[in-house]
């Protein structure tokens, strides 16, 4: 099958851009041949992007090795889901930073505490200088939690991070298992 024949949603999208808008609201549509023919060409190409994006053989790769998927998910979520009404200085945040190691559980722990670090901040419990964002404190503290016995260089190696998790997460849309399903060739798009 086709892994991205979603037509219904790719011939809607074509209607939309088809429209000749006039001044006074009047839309005049391009004849069904145009459509048509713009619609299959919009097809091929989807086909064949998505043949070199996604893995061919996706869902028995899945079906093989869905409960060691579950079991890693499951123990990752746990290691990087900070509780409610947690400071910035609680030790499991540190842990969390340190367990993480997918891009996508990343920027959900730094969409986590991206609130705390402004409570804080709001509170007076934070004092940053002027011009600082609460962001900037939350890698900071992604920054204390590495180990390097070399930290030259260390926030721009983490920035970087940030952005490439941040492409990650729009990558794997609605749920991060989709990432299961994109091929080496998919990386490219990523970093």
């Amino acid at each position: 099958g086709r892994p991205f024949s979603s037509a219904g949603t790719a011939l809607s999208s074509f209607k939309r851009r088809s429209q000749i808008h006039h001044p006074k609201g009047q839309s005049t549509k391009i004849s069904v041949q145009v459509l048509s023919r713009k619609y299959k060409r919009e097809t091929r190409r989807l086909e064949s992007l998505s043949s070199r994006l996604v893995k061919p053989n996706t869902i028995e790769g899945f079906a093989n090795n869905c409960e060691k998927i579950w079991e890693d998910w499951t123990s990752l979520l746990r290691k990087t889901t900070l509780p409610p009404n947690i400071n910035s200085s609680d030790t499991r945040v540190i842990a969390a930073f340190r367990a993480v190691d997918t891009y996508v559980r990343l920027m959900a722990l730094f969409d986590s505490l991206k609130p705390v670090m402004r409570v804080e901040r709001e509170n007076g419990k934070a004092h940053r200088e002027r011009g600082d964002r609460d962001i900037s404190a939350v890698i900071d503290i992604y920054e204390n939690a590495q180990r390097p016995s070399d930290r030259r260089g260390l926030r721009d190696v983490l920035v970087e991070h940030r952005r490439t998790g941040k492409r990650v997460e729009s990558l794997a849309g609605a749920s991060p298992l989709f990432l299961l399903i994109y091929s080496e060739e998919a990386e490219t798009v990523i970093y």
